[in-house]
């Protein structure tokens, strides 16, 4: 079949996010700010890291779908601080809008695996959390060795905040389900969304960092002030900013040469 643009320019758009939005995403695609952008029609995913002001890098992950009246939907999260259909999200489309694809892909097909499409809606609406609920969500970061292969993985639990400080008796807590407790605010909901995208590993109670989402899933859980290593008794996880380092070329015992990043 032969190949037809994406239909994502601002007259598409302009009913899905709103405008001042879609201008300063038409500025930073324009500004060369769209790092990354991709679209996969299997998943009806499309997925795009664009840099911020400040030169942070935000991660975007958009479904793209068509409402009853054959209306475009979008319903894009981003690990910024507004997380929704933002000017990073307008960014990313509008940079699709001026390729091509091989296919048309049928509405029925944008569909989103029920787990990330779940926590996607849920952080459109989520407000917060309400002051009386004593519950949080803590997350622990456990990096560990698998069959020779280095990995972090991330758990989660419930814990009553205590009016003395810290936290009461910890209970696991399936980051990779889809409770909607009133304790989870939209911080945690943005975790959990980049979490489910990243999932694997076997157990259902364990997330595990990948290459797309897991600095944007490090640095949201530091913002929680609600991340330790390991255990609820680890160090409090916390941002210390960028590391100086330089590579260097290594001699192994094995008379192979590598690439070492010294600290």
């Amino acid at each position: 079949m032969p190949s037809v643009p994406l239909l994502l320019d601002p007259e598409t758009l302009k009913h899905a996010i709103p405008p001042t939005y879609l201008e300063r995403g038409r500025r930073y695609l324009q500004d060369r700010r769209v790092l990354s952008a991709d679209h996969d029609a299997e998943r009806g995913l499309v997925t795009g890291r664009v840099r911020g002001s400040g030169g942070r890098i935000y991660q975007c992950l958009v479904q793209i779908g068509e409402g009853a009246d054959g209306a475009l939907t979008v319903v894009g999260h981003c690990s910024c601080p507004v997380g929704y259909n933002c000017k990073h999200v307008a960014a990313v489309l509008l940079s699709l809008g001026t390729r091509t694809t091989s296919a048309i892909v049928p509405a029925q097909a944008l569909a989103l695996p029920f787990q990330l499409k779940s926590w996607l809606d849920q952080i459109e609406r989520a407000t917060g959390v309400p002051a009386e609920e004593p519950h949080r969500i803590l997350y622990f970061i456990d990096p560990e060795e698998h069959l020779g292969v280095r990995r972090t993985g991330v758990r989660a639990a419930k814990a009553r905040q205590l009016l003395t400080g810290g936290y009461g008796k910890t209970q696991d807590f399936n980051i990779l389900g889809h409770s909607k407790a009133s304790f989870i605010g939209p911080e945690d909901q943005r975790i959990m969304g980049l979490l489910a995208v990243a999932r694997g590993g076997g157990d259902p109670g364990v997330a595990y960092l990948d290459t797309l989402t897991g600095a944007d899933v490090m640095a949201a859980i530091t913002r929680t002030g609600r991340g330790h290593l390991r255990t609820i008794d680890g160090p409090l996880l916390r941002d210390a900013g960028p590391l100086a380092g330089r590579l260097e070329w290594r001699l192994g015992d094995d008379a192979r040469l590598r690439v070492i990043l010294e600290a």
